[in-house]
């Protein structure tokens, strides 16, 4: 990555939370170039203002900007934007939204009757609740 891109990147998430701290100056923000200030806040900002960095820098366009909310440990949403997709999505645990239009799952009983999409193969249940080897079982 260059320095230009590195720099941008924390600029791009300095900026996010500088907003952050003026509109809710009692939550905390953890951002992936910045580390945490107040992560043990009642309400706490996840920022990754380039998701997908190795996309970014070369040009391919599978790269987007990451924003969760948590309350008390808890997310309660999450946003997903891929600018150059045109593409934003919106969840709230409840509904999701692709561009403000509602997204449905299709119906899948078993793990091998689903589509599971990760760019981390080896260890796709870091972030999940429970254990990876549950949910990777089948692959």
């Amino acid at each position: 990555m260059s320095i230009a891109n590195c720099l941008w990147n924390r600029d791009s998430t300095s900026t996010g939370a500088i907003w952050i701290a003026r509109k809710f100056p009692d939550h905390g923000i953890i951002g992936e170039e910045l580390g945490p200030d107040r992560p043990d806040a009642e309400w706490v900002w996840m920022l990754d203002p380039i998701d997908g960095t190795k996309s970014f820098i070369t040009g391919v366009p599978l790269w987007g900007t990451l924003i969760a909310l948590l309350h008390r440990g808890q997310p309660v949403l999450g946003a997903i934007h891929q600018p150059l997709l045109g593409q934003l999505l919106v969840g709230d645990g409840t509904t999701t939204t692709l561009n403000d239009r509602p997204v449905r799952c299709r119906p899948a009983r078993r793990l091998e009757d689903s589509t599971v999409l990760t760019s981390d193969p080896f260890n796709p249940g870091k972030h999940q609740n429970g254990r990876s080897e549950e949910h990777t079982s089948e692959l």
